[in-house]
């Protein structure tokens, strides 16, 4: 089966994403002063980080159909 352009952008970019949220959660956790000013945009990335993981298991469910499988 063939992949879709978003697919493959999406499978690039769950890693930096991964990475991204260690990041975020090391500041969070350890630095909350220092990030505090930033919480809105730390929120938009989360949100975004949601829907993006949300279409990759999109994608991935689309492969397996069914759900014994897939979970």
């Amino acid at each position: 089966m063939k992949k879709f352009n978003l697919e493959i952008f999406i499978d690039k970019v769950i890693p930096l994403f991964l990475l991204l949220l260690l990041f975020v959660l090391i500041g969070e956790f350890f630095f909350h002063d220092l990030v505090s000013p930033y919480q809105l945009y730390i929120e938009i990335f989360d949100v975004l980080l949601i829907i993006v993981f949300g279409i990759d298991l999109y994608f991935k469910y689309q492969r397996i159909k069914s759900i014994k499988p897939f979970l």
